[in-house]
């Protein structure tokens, strides 16, 4: 069952000898949570990798300064990721050099963090594979930006 997060935790606490005052449900709760998040975690770093980020983006690390006129409450509602549980689109526009590219791939780490996969691409590559293929796409969310 591949529990090793779990056989790990376990081996901690009995060369720590951290076992003693838990009950035995109480144990194998904290041994199954510890489990759980491993997997979680290493879901969301197998998406992340997977997504192929060209910055490191995340929405902390948008810069709000007043030449760039960007409004922080709209960037945390938009990182709720609302949008998405209500099968709405999101389409970044704006002038060259604006960050557009980095905002959309901040909201994918977000979407990535929610244990989602993401596309990115511009129009014209969306185009051109939606072109080539009559299958549909293999994710949950497509980000496109021009």
């Amino acid at each position: 069952m591949r529990l090793t997060a779990m056989a790990e935790l376990h081996h901690n606490h009995l060369s720590d000898n951290r076992i003693e005052g838990l009950t035995p449900d109480q144990y194998v709760a904290l041994l199954t949570d510890h489990q759980w998040e491993d997997l979680q975690n290493r879901k969301i770093k197998r998406l992340i990798t997977q997504a192929t980020f060209k910055q490191g983006a995340t929405l902390t690390d948008i810069n709000y300064s007043h030449n760039r006129n960007l409004d922080r409450n709209m960037f945390e509602r938009l990182a709720t990721l609302d949008f998405i549980q209500k099968k709405k689109n999101l389409i970044v526009t704006g002038s060259s050099v604006v960050g557009k590219s980095y905002i959309a791939q901040a909201l994918r780490h977000q979407v990535c963090m929610m244990n989602k996969r993401t596309l990115y691409t511009n129009t014209a590559r969306l185009m051109k594979r939606l072109k080539l293929s009559s299958r549909s796409l293999k994710t949950d969310y497509l980000f496109v930006y021009q």
